[in-house]
């Protein structure tokens, strides 16, 4: 499995949990940014914002989960 890397993400890791025959399955991606999501107002910094979004919506598309975003800053 290729991790996810973006050059807004300073972190980022796939969750799993056990299945019933014993090995592991994708549950989540947790995406943590390097750019503050909530004050995303300028044309500049939404568009930075949307980027890593949709990279990383397309990622966890592929894998079949949900993506939770977190900002550091």
């Amino acid at each position: 499995m290729v991790p996810f890397t973006h050059k807004y993400a300073d972190k980022a890791w796939i969750e799993f949990e056990k299945d019933k025959t014993g090995g592991f399955a994708p549950v989540g991606l947790t995406i943590i940014a390097n750019i503050p999501l909530a004050r995303a107002s300028s044309g500049y910094q939404a568009s930075r914002v949307v980027e890593l979004e949709n990279a990383a919506v397309a990622y966890a598309k592929k894998l079949g989960v949900p993506v939770t975003f977190r900002s550091e800053s």
